[in-house]
């Protein structure tokens, strides 16, 4: 996969920012998820192909951490501290109050415990609300098992 993947620099972008002003403007657009040049990009220190931040959302939100909580309730489940049936009672269960009732964490199956995706199916802010509430829900659960 690493052989496929270009790397962005200041040349393909600003030849991708161009083909914006032009009939293929959304294949463009869609392709490469750019929909204009960024004005950062006018500083003499700074542009977007090199100098790029972490993304909490999608790198951690949305990426290691939901692989690490399967990997550990995974974990939990074959040592025999937690079961599923136990771990969905505790999330639904659980007395969500104001934003969090809202964005509460869905239950979750056996096919996605067992699927070798290492995803959750939970969107980034419920798997924020997870990683605390995962302290509080499961570990009067873990303490009682051990």
């Amino acid at each position: 996969m690493s052989e496929a993947f270009q790397s962005r620099d200041r040349s393909t972008h600003a030849s991708h920012c161009s083909a914006l002003n032009g009939d293929l403007h959304d294949h463009f657009a869609t392709t490469y998820g750019i929909n204009r040049d960024s004005i950062l990009n006018t500083s003499r220190f700074f542009h977007v192909t090199e100098g790029l931040v972490p993304d909490i959302m999608h790198d951690c939100l949305e990426g290691c951490i939901p692989y690490e909580v399967k990997e550990l309730l995974k974990y939990f489940m074959q040592c025999g501290m937690i079961s599923l049936p136990v771990l969905n009672d505790a999330i639904q269960c659980f007395p969500y109050q104001g934003p969090d009732a809202k964005n509460k964490p869905g239950i979750i199956s056996s096919s996605t415990i067992s699927s070798s995706d290492h995803g959750l199916k939970q969107t980034g802010m419920i798997v924020y609300l997870s990683i605390v509430l995962f302290q509080i829900v499961l570990w009067p659960i873990l303490l009682y098992s051990m």
